[in-house]
């Protein structure tokens, strides 16, 4: 039921991405927009926070309330918090985006590697986390994305730009721990445009 549960949810969210990416533009412009990456075997990837909005705080003013509220009861905790949601950020996150926009290409040949010397580069930039929480009613965590790919030498030059808002988790079966409901975003971010890439460049 789970399994089931969350294919429908991926099927739909892809939907919504392809209409959010692409309103008004043809199939025929679609594939021809990807055409770029045909004959890559790799591509850099890099993820940004860059203005981030945590829920409808800015990401300064989310961290510098958890901080205080966190130390103001029990000293150090805040700080500690705050380390993890940076480890998260730059690992825990990435690492969920990549395992699985990788595991969709990889029949294809195409993989996506941090620090890598490719051509092209994907710049993942998250423009707001929603965290969730889990009550009697519970509310997933949720993320919008922005990727962006441009050549790596020439940063300034886009070559593609996609987004997709609110890529959220399974309420029903929504985790107690903040950084798993939201590394869970970044699993079906990455399973998106992933099949994406795979539905329009090898047609």
């Amino acid at each position: 039921m789970v399994r089931i549960k969350q294919t429908l949810l991926i099927l739909i969210l892809f939907l919504c991405f392809v209409k959010t990416s692409h309103a008004q533009k043809t199939d025929e412009q679609k594939l021809q927009e990807i055409q770029f990456l045909k004959g890559q075997s790799e591509i850099n990837i890099i993820f940004t926070y860059d203005s981030l909005m945590v829920g409808e705080k800015t990401e300064d003013d989310y961290i510098k309330e958890k901080v205080e509220g966190k130390n103001s009861k029990n000293e150090g905790k805040g700080d500690y918090w705050l380390q993890k949601w940076n480890e998260d950020k730059q690992v825990l996150f990435p690492k969920q985006f990549i395992d699985q926009f990788n595991n969709k290409l990889k029949k294809k040949g195409l993989k996506a590697v941090p620090q890598s010397k490719s051509f092209y580069t994907l710049i993942v930039k998250s423009t707001r986390i929603e965290p969730g929480f889990v009550s009697v009613v519970n509310k997933p965590a949720a993320v919008d994305f922005e990727f962006r790919f441009i050549e790596t030498d020439n940063p300034e030059k886009t070559i593609l730009k996609l987004k997709i808002i609110n890529v959220a988790g399974d309420a029903l079966y929504t985790e107690y721990n903040v950084s798993a409901r939201i590394q869970e975003c970044y699993n079906i971010a990455g399973k998106l445009l992933g099949k994406y890439i795979n539905e329009y460049l090898f047609r």
